[in-house]
């Protein structure tokens, strides 16, 4: 059984909520995107974030996450910068086995 039309819309008003709370706070600090996505980064290192620990640092991981307002845009934007490196990986070693 789906969800019914108010679960929807009060799912909708708390994300919003998160998100304006979210934006409030990175105004506060800047660095708190980067040090979240970091986080992410570091759990999900062995399905292709380690792109993004180990090839970048600080100035260039603010530069791509320029213009987020949200973790999961900030996620987003990352993963759309390192996709191609991983990609790319894995098309070597599929040829190289």
């Amino acid at each position: 059984m789906g969800k019914s039309s108010w679960q929807k819309e009060y799912e909708a008003e708390r994300r919003q909520r998160d998100n304006k709370r979210y934006a409030e706070e990175l105004a506060k600090d800047p660095m708190k995107l980067l040090n979240d996505v970091e986080a992410h980064a570091l759990a999900n290192y062995n399905k292709g974030w380690d792109v993004w620990v180990e090839t970048m640092d600080d100035e260039i991981r603010l530069d791509i996450l320029k213009g987020a307002k949200t973790l999961k845009g900030g996620i987003r934007k990352a993963w759309k910068n390192i996709e191609p490196y991983v990609n790319y990986r894995q098309e070597v070693k599929d040829t190289i086995f």
